[in-house]
């Protein structure tokens, strides 16, 4: 079962979302459930969702001259948008868990039907 109350709350802080929209966001929700140090996209690859944590810790990182470095870090509670994800051009980043972890996982397709046919 998913619980996406947690994600709606935090949706509502930016703007208040009708019932309806709330509804519609939700219909497209699926978990994904990472390990530690799983990598969930990487540079070159297309983002086909955004995420909202439900449990552990995500790390972003670029290509560096000799390492990957770490350029933000997301927790339980928060938003994942990917770059690019919006106007679908690939990423440059890597997106891994650090602890296992469970996000809320909305399709980018999803999202982009709600935007055409709702006026919120």
């Amino acid at each position: 079962m998913i619980d996406s109350a947690a994600f709606i709350q935090r949706l509502n802080r930016f703007k208040p979302l009708s019932l309806k929209l709330s509804s519609s966001l939700t219909d497209g929700i699926r978990v994904n459930r990472f390990e530690a140090q799983e990598t969930f996209l990487s540079p070159g690859n297309y983002a086909a969702a955004i995420y909202f944590i439900q449990s552990g810790i995500v790390r972003g990182a670029i290509e560096g001259e000799a390492e990957r470095m770490t350029t933000w870090f997301k927790q339980e509670g928060d938003l994942v948008i990917p770059q690019n994800v919006f106007n679908q051009q690939a990423s440059e980043e890597y997106i891994s868990a650090i602890a296992k972890t469970a996000v809320l996982a909305i399709p980018i397709k999803h999202v982009q039907k709600i935007m055409e046919t709702s006026s919120e």
